[in-house]
């Protein structure tokens, strides 16, 4: 379930809300951004993930990103990417259920390929920050109290 974080300095008046995790329309979202992926929208790295290995899956979860240099956030798709281990049949329970937005794509709960049973991490997306395209830190747990 998707879950609403806010985030609020000790210190001044700055404050972030962003969605996290994921919701009901996960598969939905998934799809959309897996089109993305291939089609190159989303940065040569993930669209050659796909191209060398077609059986590949991403998080596609919210996560929160802060930038390294300037310290803006920004609530961004994790694009983790994993691959199926070889030899492993996938668990029935980790696909996520698919409606008419399928379009032939393999949805995995994002948990499943986060635990490594069946799915072996390739690789991190490179998050860039939209202001001053420094490096982005992606965080999707707490990280105790906030300061900006």
């Amino acid at each position: 379930m998707g879950v609403i974080l806010s985030l609020e300095c000790r210190h001044c008046d700055y404050e972030f809300q962003a969605f996290a995790e994921v919701g009901m329309m996960y598969s939905y979202g998934y799809s959309e951004t897996v089109k993305k992926a291939r089609n190159g929208e989303l940065g040569e790295e993930i669209q050659r993930f796909f191209e060398e290995h077609p059986d590949g899956l991403i998080d596609a979860s919210n996560v929160i990103g802060q930038c390294t240099q300037c310290g803006k956030h920004y609530s961004v798709p994790d694009l983790s990417m994993y691959v199926p281990k070889e030899n492993v049949e996938p668990d029935p329970s980790d696909l996520w259920p698919m409606a008419f937005w399928n379009d032939g794509i393999t949805c995995v709960e994002p948990g499943a390929l986060r635990e490594g049973r069946n799915y072996t991490l390739i690789g991190k997306y490179p998050h860039k920050c939209e202001a001053c395209g420094g490096a982005l830190e992606v965080f999707s747990d707490r990280r105790g109290p906030f300061n900006c």
